[in-house]
């Protein structure tokens, strides 16, 4: 059967969850990507090859999540017309259904495979034989969405013949929306390429690092408004002969805390690096940092980095931003405070050396392999779908 992936983000840009999934459903089965048209990623109007097995296409879909300020605001207005949502829909359908036609998929055998729920009305026009909803980030933390966008996530978990979550906050979270929801929710979490990043790089060293021998204090993922500025200005005075280092993409909202941080001279931010290089910064680091603040979405987060930090044996320090941390106790240390943050960035260092730790963690990362993760979920699907046909049978059955 084809899986039609209903992605919140294009096939080009960070790689993360949904590319690794959609990679691994395509091992098995073909996989029609379908993408929101996003400002700077070039659109697939036909379905275009991105791997083997795997075929984007792109649709419009009002930017409600923006970065812009302003294009979130005139989304938001647009959004408010039914008139502009109801055309949206049409040509949406037009072009998913002519997607369809030039691959020769016939939609009595597809499985809709749903992260973006905001194509959750798209989806049921095609009367698929199965719906699962991968739920992997509180949307709602990440920007303020309009009414009935909230409207559309509830018939999605409504409509869902399948439901997976990356973490028990978000398992709490669905529940507590949907009381008396009869479906299983499945918690699955992020995970890691552990040969990938377990295998120190061979080649040129990473661009724009200090020498060898300098101590770096890493964060790899988004430079966004929900990290601590403040806490990383505390780690450059506490740490003046290590440098701390950035590497993702910088939100426009952060540019002026970023120029305020630039002014030391052991502070460096190197913007986003290709998903294949990260590891190579990895494995210089001596320490990996989560310095996220508490917010709505924070606090559902399941971090990727933290699957990535230990497979390159990477100890981890991080902020309490979440009560689903406690389940990592024993891997990386939560700070509640700045001072036992600093505090928890000198033992990390030391704890660099431990060979019996670092081992401890390449073992974590090792059983997250991304290779379990889409297994696993494709697991659910399958039985979700034997469990329908077998239901369809006993009442064809009863029917005679």
């Amino acid at each position: 059967m084809t899986i039609l992936f209903f992605s919140d983000n294009p096939w080009h840009s960070l790689y993360q969850r949904p590319q690794h999934l959609a990679a691994r459903f395509s091992d098995v089965s073909p996989v029609l990507w379908i993408e929101p048209m996003t400002l700077g990623h070039r659109g697939h109007f036909a379905p275009e090859e991105v791997r083997p097995g795997i075929r984007a296409v792109s649709i419009p879909l009002l930017p409600h999540n923006a970065r812009q300020r302003w294009v979130r605001g005139l989304s938001r207005i647009l959004g408010s017309l039914p008139p502009v949502r109801w055309i949206e829909l049409q040509v949406q359908l037009l072009l998913l259904r002519r997607a369809l036609q030039k691959t020769r998929t016939d939609t009595g055998s597809v499985v809709l495979f749903l992260q973006n729920f905001q194509l959750i009305r798209l989806a049921r026009k095609l009367k698929a034989p199965l719906l699962a909803f991968d739920y992997i980030d509180d949307a709602f933390g990440f920007t303020d969405f309009p009414a009935y966008v909230r409207e559309l996530w509830l018939e999605t978990i409504r409509s869902a013949d399948v439901i997976t979550v990356t973490s028990p906050t978000l398992n709490k979270i669905v529940r507590e929306a949907a009381p008396g929801l009869a479906l299983e929710l499945h918690t699955v979490t992020n995970g890691v390429e552990f040969q990938k990043f377990a295998e120190k790089p061979s080649g040129p060293p990473s661009a724009g690092l200090p020498p060898e021998g300098t101590p770096l204090i890493g964060y790899v993922g988004s430079v966004y408004p929900w990290l601590d500025f403040e806490l990383l200005e505390e780690i450059l005075t506490s740490f003046s002969s290590a440098t701390l280092v950035l590497v993702g993409r910088e939100h426009p909202e952060v540019g002026e805390v970023l120029s305020r941080l630039r002014r030391y001279r052991n502070f460096l931010s190197l913007g986003t690096r290709p998903y294949d290089k990260v590891p190579g910064y990895l494995h210089r680091f001596n320490v990996g940092i989560i310095p996220f603040r508490k917010t709505r979405l924070t606090a559902a987060v399941n971090p990727v980095k933290l699957y990535e930090y230990s497979a390159c044996g990477l100890p981890t320090v991080s902020t309490d931003f979440s009560n689903d941390l406690g389940e990592f106790a024993h891997l990386i240390s939560v700070s509640h405070s700045h001072n036992e943050f600093i505090d928890n960035l000198h033992t990390a260092i030391e704890r660099k050396k431990d060979y019996a730790f670092i081992e401890s963690l390449k073992r974590f990362a090792r059983e997250n392999d991304w290779d379990r993760k889409g297994s696993a979920i494709r697991t659910i699907m399958d039985n979700a779908l034997a469990g329908r046909s077998s239901q369809d049978h006993h009442n064809a059955m009863r029917g005679t």
